[in-house]
């Protein structure tokens, strides 16, 4: 499979591992990502009051951001560039208490509507998914970019 293939897929993937148990054993019942980033758009917990608030040292994809510092970052270089918003993919939330706070390696950006505004933040959703061989995929032509991180 190549690295496009797998950038693809990788939403329906995630969505299959998160959604057949979620936490205390719930099941999302979304099975179609689309519907699941859309939903997160709408009541997810925004990415900089989510970071913010969360006493986790890396709270987000600790293996790309080396501290929650790092994340928040991150997120406000993508609102500076004119995202609408920025959530945290509530099916990629841990909890992990021992470390004071949760953990995600998601997150689901609304783009703009404004074709300059909208190619700035793709261009920043491009560059990460290059950073490990992959591209942004076809939710960004729902007005949405997925980025995850491994």
């Amino acid at each position: 499979m190549s690295n496009r293939e797998a950038r693809l897929a990788l939403p329906a993937v995630l969505l299959a591992i998160c959604s057949c148990q979620g936490p205390a054993g719930s099941t999302s019942g979304v099975s179609d990502p689309l519907q699941e980033f859309k939903a997160a758009a709408a009541n997810g917990p925004e990415a900089k009051n989510w970071l913010k608030s969360n006493r986790h040292t890396a709270a987000l994809a600790s293996n790309r951001f080396g501290s929650t510092d790092e994340a928040l970052e991150f997120v406000e270089q993508l609102y500076s560039a004119g995202a609408v918003k920025v959530v945290v993919l509530p099916s990629s939330i841990i909890a992990e208490p021992d470390l004071d706070g949760d953990y995600a390696d998601a997150l689901i950006v609304v783009l703009p509507d404004e074709s300059s505004a909208m190619a700035r933040v793709l261009a920043i959703g491009n560059a990460e998914a290059a950073r490990d061989g992959m591209e942004l995929g076809p939710e960004t032509k729902q007005g949405l970019m997925f980025l995850w991180w491994d």
